[in-house]
């Protein structure tokens, strides 16, 4: 695989997950929720994604923790790392470090799981993220159908997931952006 194509396989993951989120449209600028509400059908839409310059990790080893990690999610959470290790590790050069629970002061992306069946979504964009408590969160909850896959009901993570991971990984993965693209129009790596 070509450096380009992996470069461009990062950004997308990255961009996707929160650890990289800039802005979409002309200018990388953050928009309020009523000016990121989608006025056309996802499949419409002609927008371009792309990330602003000054929210890019610089450095391809990013540390993961978990804010509140315990017994009942230890599945989802032990499910998540795996699949982030089985598709844009395997296919990037970018490094997902530690996956342990958070500790005060600690760099990285600051993952907080909740219980409620949520749209995973990020509190600040791109690097900003680094060091931000709770500032990825994420729902084990979620079931198919729910956010952006529109595929019916489905059981939640800790369970059989008919929907297929590659679903999972973008439900978690819901861009929160002006000019954001269904994640059908995304290209991730296949599982």
């Amino acid at each position: 695989m070509s450096n380009s194509r992996k470069l461009y396989e990062v950004a997308m993951f990255l961009t996707l997950t929160g650890a990289w989120l800039g802005g979409a449209g002309t200018d990388g600028v953050p928009v309020s929720a009523a000016e990121a509400s989608n006025t056309g059908t996802p499949h419409s839409r002609e927008d371009e994604l792309y990330p602003s310059s000054q929210a890019i990790w610089r450095t391809l080893g990013i540390p993961v923790c978990w804010e509140n990690p315990t017994a009942g999610n230890a599945s989802g959470r032990a499910w998540t790392q795996d699949q982030v290790e089985k598709t844009w590790e395997s296919a990037t050069y970018v490094d997902f470090t530690g996956w342990g629970a958070c500790t005060s002061g600690a760099e990285g992306i600051h993952i907080q799981v909740v219980e409620t069946p949520e749209p995973a979504h990020a509190a600040v964009l791109g690097r900003g993220l680094n060091g931000v408590t709770n500032g990825l969160v994420l729902s084990f909850a979620v079931q198919s159908g729910e956010g952006c896959l529109g595929e019916g009901p489905g059981p939640a993570v800790d369970g059989p997931r008919p929907w297929g991971e590659r679903d999972y990984l973008t439900q978690w993965a819901q861009p929160r952006l002006k000019g954001e693209r269904a994640i059908s129009q995304v290209r991730v790596p296949e599982l």
